[in-house]
């Protein structure tokens, strides 16, 4: 985990496991107290692995991301334990447990002899440009993200040569979503990405990705844009929406313009220019199926 683990957090989800390992029927009244007992317990055995340099132990506040599961529409968690959680991580110092180096490593071991995936960092700089954008934007943070694909780079003839290799991959990528994140990801990577970002505006095959990203991100103004990028710029929100929502979903967008402005803007998207061509093809047939 990217932060220290509130320990109370760390504690209840083992107590779950175990009540539902040991399929234990415990009465409501004696509950909290096996539970307390289980907690001290599990406390003790934390300082067990810290006097062996397994895990660190210290105070401070909970981290947000261990409460955003805290919530009614999470049916993994019942109210009773929500509550439990909410009321123990609102404390403002509390005890937190980490992995230690030597036990991240050990658990690393584990998962891959269990056939899990558990990527370091250096390790994809044989791999294919595409492959290794892959694993970067589905596994690496942003700090580990930027360490690997900076070996990368420097393992395939440096800057200016590996970067050409990547843009290639992200250009072959069949997604427009997930090519998207893997050139956010790369231009996130290097110590000039906005600028290199703002360049490939007039890119044939990515000018509208990094359009669309400068203008999320706030780095260019829509009326900033001229209307050949104005029209690109829509027409790759469309195709995204195509893709992630699906054909029902976009033609259900679509049914709510007026006719008139639905066949201008099909004309327009039709005659944009983007260079997605198999997706400017589904995107017609789900005009014309609005329009029938």
């Amino acid at each position: 985990m990217p932060e220290p683990i509130p320990v109370v957090r760390l504690a209840e989800s083992a107590w779950l496991a175990s009540l539902e390992s040991a399929y234990l029927d415990l009465d409501p009244s004696t509950e909290p107290m096996w539970r307390d007992g289980f907690g001290g317990e599990f406390r003790r055995l934390l300082t067990k692995l810290a006097e062996f340099d397994v895990v660190e132990l210290t105070t401070g506040p909970t981290d947000p991301m261990y409460t955003m599961d805290l919530v009614p529409e999470n049916p993994e968690l019942s109210p009773d334990v929500q509550g439990r959680l909410r009321d123990a991580l609102d404390a403002p110092s509390l005890d937190l447990v980490t992995l230690t180096p030597l036990a991240t490593w050990a658990v690393r071991e584990r998962l891959l002899r269990e056939g899990r995936f558990a990527p370091v960092v250096g390790e994809l700089a044989a791999a294919a440009p595409a492959a290794m954008l892959g694993v970067v934007t589905e596994h690496f943070s942003e700090e580990a993200a930027a360490a690997e694909i900076g070996g990368w780079l420097a393992a395939h003839g440096g800057r200016d040569a590996g970067l050409a290799l990547l843009m290639d991959a992200v250009r072959r990528c069949p997604f427009r979503t997930r090519a998207s994140v893997m050139l956010g990801i790369l231009v996130d990577s290097l110590p000039d990405g906005g600028v290199v970002l703002d360049g490939l505006r007039a890119d044939p095959g990515l000018g509208p990705i990094a359009t669309q990203l400068l203008v999320e991100r706030g780095e260019l103004a829509l009326e900033d844009l001229d209307a050949g990028e104005g029209l690109l710029g829509i027409t790759e929100q469309f195709l995204g929406l195509l893709e992630t929502a699906g054909p029902e979903a976009t033609a259900a967008t679509l049914a709510e313009l007026p006719a008139a402005e639905r066949v201008h803007l099909a004309e327009a998207i039709s005659a944009s220019g983007h260079p997605d061509e198999v997706g400017l093809a589904e995107l017609a047939e789900v005009f014309e199926q609005v329009r029938g």
